[in-house]
Parts: structure tokens; C-alpha cells; sequence
């Protein structure tokens, strides 16, 4: 389709949207007030989880309004805090409902139905006066997202009010609570959704860059741009919290460096070296051995040369990407160690770096990989789909879901071959592999 025939998601860069949107942060923030004080006075969970509702609106409409006619990262990176801000509110509203649940007086069913009444029609009114911009970019629709859950949050207090009325109980006033915190999950997921997209687009659409220094191999020769890590560069300054947080970091990296027994004499290539987290490990158990990071992502290589040096490491982290032409100054590397990696890649390429790796490295020498493989029950299959095959997409990942490293390691060469460990996390199943290229070439491989 022509330029001049692609429908472009309305961005905002509207006087008559900046002025609606002026007026709907005064709302918010008039009621966030009100609703907040009521909410105590009556002892109403749900009360309070509309008006931190109504806080937190407030603040990210403004954010949304001064990020208009910024670029779409920026914007899209706007969207994102907005959605953290939903989940950050429902984890609250879910904490103090249960907390609330052992223990407390039914509200004041009177004030819940007045002030919910009042708030229905606050929002009621900034559903309306953003009515015909509720379809745009992920910055404009969240905004939409987020007026459209306060009317019908306004709704459910307003029912829970008159439940609590008659049943004297707080069951009513704690299940709508718990109700609004499931749609401001779901809409912070929709929001998550929407401006990951139009970073991936961003992504793309954004030439690799030659960054000075060593290349590792010609960007402009490279057949697509990398995947950062977590998917998304505007999520790398989260990568080493969501990695320790969510993949049991501290097991699995310390079980692939007891594979990987780095001796002093050791060249050790970490092919995707991320932000240097393994290195430091490795620096760890021995300072003496000889390091070498590579990785094409820009950022992620800064963070990695900055942790390395304030650990002590002697790490050397290059820009670019593994290529045939990457022979280690002075000798091959004697191990060969990758990690996160290999998932995020196409078939092709998986297959390309292993290729790559088995060359490069001596006789004798080691490979060891820590990623993702089968997933072999429905909840490691539920949990990486819905963490990162959400992130990196479904085509690069499948393959690892479905096995296929260590057949991609006996095809390459590779002798030896073993999965020797499997680490269940809240992202899937982490597997660790270790193969060997044979002395004498001629030697089979064996899984």
C-alpha cells in the first residue's frame, strides 16, 4: 500500500485534544481528592482503589500530555510507565483487599453510593469530551483505556454500595475492589501490548549503527537488526531486575559457571554478553582467566563495561556481531558460553552462530549454553508464551520451546552434546547445555 493510503494512528498533536485533556486531569485530580478522603471516612476499599485510580490517572495524562509530538519511542515508552502505574494500583488494591478480608467493618454503604454517584458522573463526562479520540497511538488510547475503567469502576462502587446496604457485610465493597483490579490488569496489559508494537516498528525501522571502537563485523552487512534484550530497547535499563526477578537468575547462572570451571589458562567468548552479568560471575570464581564479551546492542555493552569495572573484572566487551572472521587475538577461545541468546534469533541464525562458534573455537574446546529449551508441561508452555514469546515474538522462540538446540548442536559438530540441568522458572523453563568440538573432526557427535 502507498504512503498516501496507510491510516495513521492519530498521535495527539490536536489544540482541541490538548485542551480536552487539560480538562479531564482537572477532573481527575479534583476527584482523587474527594474520593480519597471519602474512601477513609467510610472505610471503603473499593473507594480507595477508584480514587488512587483517579491519583494515578491524573499524573500519567499529564505525562501523556507533555510527551505529544515527541517521538514514538518516547511516546510509546510514556504508554508503558502508564501501564505500570494500572498494575502497580491493582497489586495495591489486591494487597489491601485481602488484608482487609481478615479483618474490618462493613462501609458506610450511604457514603460509597454518594460519592460513586458523584465520580460516575465525573468520569461520565471525561468518557464524553475524549469520546472521539479514543481510537489513536498507545499514548491517546491509554488515556481512552484509563476514563473508560474509572466509569465503569464508578459503577461497581456505586453496586457495591447498595449491596453492602443490604446484606450489612464488606463481601460487596471487597469484590468489586478485586473486580477493578482485574480490568486494571487487563488494561494495562492492552496498553503493554499496543506500545511494544510500535517499538518493535520502531526497532525496525532504525538502521543499524556502526558504533566506533572494534566492530566485531559490518552492521550494514547484517541481515536484520538485533533483538535487545527483553525485546525492546526501551526496556534494557529493566533487563538485569526482570532477569533476576523472574528467571531464578541466581540458580542458573551459578550452575553454568560450575559447567562452564573457568581455569586461569581459560579464553573464554561469551557470544551475546548482554549487560555482563555472566562475566561477573565468572570474575567470581576465577579473576585469572582471560574474558571476552560480544554483543550488538549498544546500550547493553555500556551497562556491561560499567558493572564489569566497578566488580574489579578485566572483562572485554566488544560492539557487533559473531562472524566468521572473529578469531581471537593469539589463540582460539577454549570455551565458548552463551546465554538468553540463541531463543531470540531465527532458525537460520541459531543455526549460523553455532556454526560460527564450532569454528572458532580450539579442539577440544567447550561450548555451553544457558536458554531456553522444551517446555514440557502445559504450565512452562502457559508461562513462556505469555512472558517471552509476548516480548520476542512467536516464530524466534517456538523452536527452542519445541527442542531443537541440541539437534542444532549435533548438526553443527558438536561431540558430546547434554542437557545437563533444567531450571524452572516463572518465564518457562531454562536448560542448560554443554558440548565439546571433537579432537579429531572425524569423531560423530552423540547427544
Amino acid at each position: 500500500m502507498s504512503d498516501c493510503c496507510e491510516i495513521k494512528s492519530f498521535e495527539g498533536a490536536s489544540p482541541a485534544y490538548k485542551r480536552a485533556l487539560l480538562i479531564v486531569i482537572a477532573i481527575n485530580g479534583i476527584m482523587f481528592v474527594v474520593e480519597m478522603f471519602a474512601g477513609f471516612a467510610s472505610g471503603s476499599q473499593a473507594l480507595k482503589a477508584d480514587a488512587l485510580d483517579f491519583g494515578g490517572d491524573t499524573a500519567t495524562y499529564a505525562i501523556s500530555l507533555a510527551v505529544i509530538g515527541s517521538s514514538v519511542r518516547l511516546r510509546a515508552r510514556a504508554s508503558l510507565l502508564k501501564a505500570g502505574s494500572l498494575a502497580a494500583i491493582a497489586a495495591f488494591i489486591l494487597v489491601t483487599t485481602a488484608i482487609r478480608f481478615f479483618g474490618g467493618a462493613a462501609p458506610i454503604a450511604e457514603t460509597m453510593g454518594l460519592i460513586g454517584f458523584l465520580a460516575l458522573i465525573a468520569n461520565v463526562a471525561s468518557v464524553m469530551i475524549l469520546l472521539r479520540w479514543r481510537d489513536g497511538d498507545s499514548n491517546v488510547r491509554s488515556v481512552w483505556l484509563c476514563s473508560r475503567n474509572d466509569a465503569i469502576g464508578n459503577v461497581g462502587v456505586i453496586a457495591a454500595g447498595g449491596m453492602v446496604a443490604l446484606t450489612g457485610a464488606a463481601w460487596p465493597d471487597l469484590v468489586v475492589a478485586c473486580l477493578l483490579a482485574s480490568l486494571f490488569l487487563r488494561s494495562s496489559a492492552s496498553i503493554v501490548s499496543q506500545a511494544l508494537g510500535e517499538l518493535r516498528s520502531a526497532d525496525l525501522t532504525d538502521p543499524p549503527v556502526a558504533i566506533p571502537g572494534q566492530p566485531l563485523t559490518d552492521f550494514a552487512d547484517h541481515p536484520a537488526p538485533h533483538t535487545p534484550p527483553l525485546g525492546h530497547a526501551a526496556l534494557t535499563p529493566f533487563y538485569d531486575l526482570a532477569i533476576a526477578a523472574l528467571t531464578r537468575e541466581s540458580i542458573w547462572r551459578r550452575r553454568l559457571v560450575q559447567a562452564l570451571d573457568p581455569q586461569s589458562d581459560d579464553r573464554i567468548l561469551d557470544v551475546g554478553s548482554g549487560t555482563g552479568s555472566l562475566a561477573i560471575h565468572v570474575h567470581n570464581q576465577n579473576p585469572n582467566c582471560s574474558y571476552r564479551g560480544v554483543d550488538p546492542d549498544e546500550d547493553a555493552v555500556r551497562r556491561a563495561r560499567a558493572k564489569t569495572e566497578q566488580a574489579g573484572s578485566k572483562a572485554v566487551f566488544d560492539i557487533g556481531y559473531l562472524n566468521d572472521t572473529d578469531q581471537v587475538s593469539g589463540a582460539a577461545p577454549s570455551k565458548i558460553v552463551s546465554s538468553l541468546v540463541l531463543h531470540q534469533v531465527p532458525l537460520a541464525e541459531k543455526q549460523r552462530i553455532l556454526n560460527v562458534m564450532f569454528d572458532i573455537l580450539k579442539p577440544g574446546g567447550r561450548i555451553h549454553i544457558a536458554d531456553y529449551g522444551r517446555q514440557t508441561s502445559w504450565v512452562s508452555r502457559f508461562l513462556f508464551r505469555h512472558t517471552v514469546q509476548s516480548l520476542d515474538g512467536l516464530e524466534n522462540t517456538q523452536p527452542n520451546a519445541d527442542g531443537v538446540l541440541p539437534e542444532l548442536m549435533k548438526k553443527t559438530g558438536f561431540a558430546s552434546i547434554e542437557e545437563h540441568d533444567r531450571i524452572a522458572t516463572a518465564t518457562g523453563t531454562i536448560s542448560l547445555y554443554r558440548g565439546a568440538k571433537p579432537e579429531n573432526l572425524g569423531q560423530e557427535s552423540i547427544r
